[in-house]
């Protein structure tokens, strides 16, 4: 477990306001971050990359970690490798869906800390902390950048979040253009 230090204020996770508040997920984003930028230093030991489980994830699958070092040495090189989600949840509305959400890995993946994608990924994402598009988890947001730099679709973010305190429509950055060149790394 790697400590990421976020002040208790700071270290939110509340789903429920999702719609409204621009850091509910901040806790995890944050966690995520410190995570990538830790094993990248080198703190821990000499590793490029690590896999990130989150709490909800039970492996079930004996001698599973063996199957996922098998996959990374079959997949090398690669930014990030896991899966996208597979369930059928989501059915009902499955056509409603932004096709960055459909198509982003899951937070439980192999990150490679020494590929240059993820290295300006995780990048976009400190960047994006005190910004509406911290109102994305980091793995669907980090979908999110390669859909916008690959086919030119711009996220769309709850109305809520795009108020200033005055209650003023907040104008986002347009980051297509460097999403763009980062789809040739």
């Amino acid at each position: 477990c790697i400590e990421a230090n976020i002040p208790q204020e700071l270290d939110l996770y509340i789903p429920s306001a999702q719609e409204e508040l621009y850091n509910w997920v901040n806790g995890p984003n944050r966690q995520y971050e410190a995570a990538f930028r830790i094993i990248q230093s080198g703190e821990w030991g000499d590793y490029d990359g690590f896999y990130l489980m989150e709490g909800d994830s039970v492996p079930i699958k004996s001698h599973w970690l063996d199957v996922v070092l098998s996959e990374i040495e079959v997949n090398r090189p690669f930014a990030i490798l896991g899966a996208q989600y597979d369930g059928d949840k989501w059915d009902n509305f499955y056509e409603q869906i932004p096709i960055s959400l459909l198509h982003h890995t899951n937070g439980n993946a192999i990150y490679n800390t020494s590929h240059p994608l993820l290295e300006r990924l995780v990048g976009q994402l400190e960047v994006e902390a005190p910004c509406p598009y911290n109102s994305i988890p980091y793995d669907y947001r980090m979908s999110q950048m390669w859909v916008e730099g690959t086919l030119g679709i711009v996220p769309e973010l709850a109305p809520k979040i795009m108020l200033n305190e005055e209650g003023e429509n907040i104008t986002l950055s347009d980051n297509i253009n460097m999403f763009k060149k980062w789809a040739d790394i």
